[in-house]
């Protein structure tokens, strides 16, 4: 009988996702597309299985989805609802929305530069909001998590060249990190990174099949 501690353990993969990079880099390709976040850490498992070629395997140690909403917005507080309440019941899968910040400046005219913070038409602010963080967040975390030891492989799904530097960091430190991209987008990222999973080659194993609405009666 094999000794237990001899007997090689699976590589726990964690992924990271950049929800409005992901998104928007999808619809960029394919206008309509959604995906079915059921599936989609699945799909990446499986994809990392096949680069990794692990004799033990390979094991899920979650899916974190980060991102942003706008308060004024009942869209997006609509997404919000839907990214705490719905995203995180789907096995593995943990969500992290932060809600926007208004920004400190309006837009400046690119010839003058003159900073415009309110229509000169109807006195609306035109300040707007602004995403802050999520990306510090996503680096903090994938940081913190591999100190403390909760995964082997970690995959970036963010075409973001502010990654570089983390990937960087922890494939120093012997972890392995793979980018899931969106064809070539965000290639700086791919190549400091261990490997590369092309999300469009395997979009079918996680696409949301499209539903035509309800018709009314």
């Amino acid at each position: 009988m094999a000794d237990p501690a001899s007997v090689p353990s699976p590589l726990r993969v964690m992924m990271f996702l950049d929800f409005w990079n992901f998104q928007l880099g999808m619809r960029e390709v394919e206008d309509k597309w959604r995906a079915d976040y059921k599936k989609l850490p699945w799909a990446l498992l499986a994809a990392a299985k096949d680069m990794l070629q692990s004799p033990a395997g390979v094991s899920l140690a979650g899916l974190k989805v980060y991102g942003s909403y706008d308060p004024a917005s009942q869209t997006e507080v609509g997404l919000h609802r839907w990214a705490t309440t719905v995203l995180p019941r789907f096995p593995g899968v943990s969500t992290e929305f932060a809600e926007r910040q208004k920004k400190k400046s309006g837009a400046k005219c690119p010839g003058c530069h003159f900073e415009v913070r309110t229509c000169p038409s109807c006195g609306h602010s035109m300040l707007g909001t602004g995403e802050k963080g999520v990306d510090t967040r996503i680096a903090t975390d994938m940081v913190s998590k591999a100190w403390e030891g909760a995964y082997d492989v970690a995959v970036l799904i963010s075409s973001d060249r502010d990654f570089v530097p983390v990937c960087s960091f922890l494939q120093a430190k012997g972890i392995i990190v793979i980018h899931g991209s969106i064809g070539y987008s965000g290639a700086v990222v791919s190549a400091a990174c261990w490997g590369q999973i092309d999300l469009l080659a395997i979009k079918e194993e996680f696409r949301l099949p499209y539903q035509p609405p309800a018709a009314v009666v």
